[in-house]
């Protein structure tokens, strides 16, 4: 009997969806059909984590020039439209999120398509951040002509990358083995940050203070991935949704438990069939 229950619950273990390696926090999409509601951006992961106030104005979006339909690693993206916050003037679209990131762990990363006619006057201009209190991991656009990543008002990490005018760049940050990164289009810029951040305040989008991102965004993107993920299959997660698959239920693993005994049962009885005739 045992050699025969064995391999049936093998073979159920073995159709056991495996848990993904990289795993959708939270995506918005700026800009198709239904990525935002009263003028605030949806999470379109299943996750709930939806933005939820807008400092002013409302939401515009185009579907002109969306960021690069062409993905790192050559894997295809599939934006169809963005967010425009050209000409905003202060205090106008910018969005806050709830603090979402309590429960992001140690391994996650985030990044958004970015694209401005021209670097920002007067004070620096956040794009997308994990949190608004000082500490927290922040992409913004300076003043100086560069995208550049930081921890809110403490400390830049890496090096900046140049602003082409009116020109998609993806930008993102990868936390992993207690150190931040910083990537324009996929280069690692400069070296890591071991702080660990604050993220505290809530999520932030085009803006933390006073005046709003004078630009366009398409497809921000949080996610989770185990430690050791390679760094391309993170990049690509980010820029396109690529790789990244819905972590199974606790539930599937029991109907397939279930299952495997439901068998066991069955060939019980025809052993026992077997010996009486």
């Amino acid at each position: 009997m045992k050699s025969r229950l064995l391999p049936l619950l093998a073979l159920a273990l073995s159709a056991a969806p495996a848990q993904a390696a990289i795993s959708l926090f939270a995506e918005y999409h700026l800009g198709e059909t239904g990525s935002f509601l009263s003028n605030l951006p949806q999470d379109s992961s299943g996750n709930g984590r939806n933005f939820t106030s807008i400092n002013g104005g409302a939401a515009v979006t185009s579907s002109l020039t969306p960021a690069a339909l062409a993905g790192l690693n050559g894997v295809a993206g599939t934006s169809t439209a963005y967010l425009d916050t050209t000409s905003t003037t202060a205090n106008t679209e910018i969005w806050t999120g709830a603090d979402y990131t309590a429960s992001l762990g140690s391994d996650y990363a985030f990044g958004i398509f970015a694209q401005v006619a021209t670097a920002p006057t007067g004070q620096n201009r956040n794009v997308f951040s994990l949190g608004s209190n000082n500490g927290a991991l922040s992409i913004s656009c300076e003043t100086n002509g560069q995208w550049r990543a930081s921890r809110i008002n403490q400390a830049y990490i890496g090096t900046g990358q140049a602003i082409t005018a009116n020109q998609w760049v993806h930008l993102a940050i990868i936390r992993t083995g207690g150190a931040s990164s910083f990537y324009a289009d996929g280069i690692l810029l400069g070296t890591t940050d071991a702080t660990a951040p604050t993220n505290t305040g809530g999520l932030r989008l085009s803006g933390l203070g006073s005046t709003a991102f004078d630009g366009k965004m398409d497809e921000a993107r949080i996610v989770t991935f185990a430690a050791g993920e390679s760094t391309a299959n993170i990049l690509a997660a980010l820029q396109t949704g690529a790789g990244v698959s819905a972590v199974p239920e606790p539930s599937a693993y029991g109907l397939l438990g279930a299952g495997a005994l439901g068998a066991a049962a069955l060939a019980r009885r025809r052993s026992r069939r077997s010996r009486a005739e």
